[in-house]
């Protein structure tokens, strides 16, 4: 039914947005490991 599918799709825009988060709150520890490896080299 049509109210079934809008909270399947905002389960997974949710879902998306909060992985979303999680990549940004951990990409600035990703970067940094990274930039070691490239000003060394």
């Amino acid at each position: 039914d049509k109210n079934s599918r809008g909270w399947k799709l905002k389960r997974g825009v949710i879902e998306a947005i909060n992985e979303l988060i999680n990549d940004i709150d951990h990409c600035h520890s990703q970067i940094a490991d990274q930039a070691l490896e490239h000003i060394h080299q």
